[in-house]
């Protein structure tokens, strides 16, 4: 099996979130959101089964914290610099996310960048219920 680039296995994702910013449907991009991988940036090696991790959060603008997500590993490099303690990057299906992340938290998709958004807690909610159904 080939692998695509890392920049094309953020690609979708990215189309789809272009697509909700410029008035299209956000049931499309959750739907594309939840069959895709993103990377999360962790404070320690995740090693190859990982028990317990600590991955990057921010506190939003609007008063929430979100876990942090990138379409693909190279939009992490901003963050690496102004978040050393979060050395390390794992690649993870967007499904995985909302399993880790707490009912209190959100999820902030490429935080700082044009092609991103925040899902409050409430939207990760009702992602969750999505998926469970």
């Amino acid at each position: 099996m080939q692998v695509p680039p890392p920049e094309e296995t953020g690609a979708a994702l990215e189309a789809a979130i272009i697509a909700a910013q410029n008035g299209g449907s956000l049931d499309d991009l959750a739907s594309v959101f939840m069959g895709s991988h993103v990377v999360v940036m962790l404070a320690e090696d995740p090693g190859p089964a990982p028990e317990a991790i600590s991955p990057l959060t921010v506190s939003t603008p609007e008063g929430y914290l979100a876990l942090v997500v990138f379409t693909t590993a190279g939009k992490c490099s901003t963050w690496s610099r102004n978040a050393p303690q979060y050395p390390y990057a794992r690649q993870v299906r967007a499904d995985w996310v909302l399993n880790v992340v707490g009912d209190e938290y959100g999820v902030a998709v490429n935080p700082g960048e044009a092609v991103g958004f925040s899902m409050p807690p409430h939207g990760v909610a009702r992602m969750k219920a999505r998926v469970n159904n």
